[in-house]
């Protein structure tokens, strides 16, 4: 399952700022794990030079989607994150959770209606 099907099915589109930016970190840190260790440096940077933004831009960006994806997404979405749906997680926290999920899907082979069913 992509990085976008997820976003959306939490109820994130198009319309919202962040969403490509959190497309693309999601993306870059799919490729390599590694760089959830420094976000800003390794991941926001380059995702805000390529989409022409400030470094302060995108990190309000990308904490605004997190917010509207804790009001919007199922409770048990949060919970296949392993994510408390009760709390707003950090940009970071909900960055490593969704990439963990991507990477738990790709070697289970789960079905993509685990997760509109869920």
């Amino acid at each position: 399952m992509s990085a976008e099907m997820i976003i959306r099915c939490m109820g994130a589109n198009g319309r919202y700022a962040g969403y490509e930016n959190m497309i693309s970190c999601l993306e870059i840190i799919r490729e390599d794990p590694k760089k959830l260790v420094s976000l800003e440096r390794l991941v926001y940077d380059s995702v805000a030079e390529a989409d022409g933004v400030s470094l302060n831009c995108l990190k309000r960006r990308l904490d605004i989607l997190v917010s509207v994806l804790t009001k919007t997404a199922k409770r048990s979405q949060w919970m296949l994150l392993e994510l408390d749906p009760e709390k707003k997680p950090t940009v970071g926290e909900f960055l490593e959770a969704v990439t963990w999920y991507m990477k738990q899907l790709d070697c289970s082979r789960a079905s993509i209606e685990d997760w509109f069913n869920a």
